[in-house]
């Protein structure tokens, strides 16, 4: 089998890891702030290191996955997936020579955004929550745990892939 197949497997495998840590794993432990949002963060790394169309990929299973389990319409959480692996494809096929703090601070950015998103989504299906109380120090405290994440993630996924992300060399590595 082709080196660039196994890492593609690899990449399925690592997604729903992540998507069985995020789901089954992590409720089970109270956090203070706010826990880590993994598939957020593994859609943005497969965004930034292997392109636009594993990142969609990717997005599409977890996104349907997370709607048909935990969402009250389909397609939310799969369109804010999506959005976050665009933003991040765009940022790699810019050549924007990033330093990693700046896209550091664009992790937590886009987390808030998240928040967001889902916001405007639930309040256009007739959901309505206060902000101030119940969201908003939640989405605050999850863009810091996603932040300091996001440090290791960038170091870890490169090396996670070798053939898969050959044809979309990062300006990072």
């Amino acid at each position: 089998m082709n080196e660039r197949y196994k890492d593609y497997l690899r990449l399925f495998g690592l997604g729903l890891l992540v998507f069985l840590l995020e789901t089954a794993f992590l409720p089970l432990f109270p956090f203070i702030m706010g826990k880590p949002n993994f598939i957020v963060l593994f859609v943005a790394a497969m965004g930034l290191f292997v392109g636009f169309f594993p990142a969609a990929i990717a997005a599409m299973i977890l996104g349907i996955l997370m709607d048909a389990l935990f969402s009250p319409a389909l397609g939310l959480w799969t369109l804010t997936y999506l959005a976050v692996g665009l933003l991040f494809a765009v940022i790699k096929e810019a050549k924007w020579e990033a330093e990693k703090i700046y896209l550091t601070g664009i992790m937590g950015l886009v987390t808030m955004g998240t928040y967001g998103m889902m916001g405007f989504f639930l309040f256009f299906f007739g959901y309505h929550y206060r902000w101030g109380i119940e969201i908003l120090p939640y989405a605050v405290g999850e863009s810091v745990v996603n932040m300091v994440i996001w440090i290791g993630v960038m170091w870890l996924f490169p090396r996670l892939i070798r053939e898969a992300g050959k044809d979309y060399r990062s300006t990072l590595l």
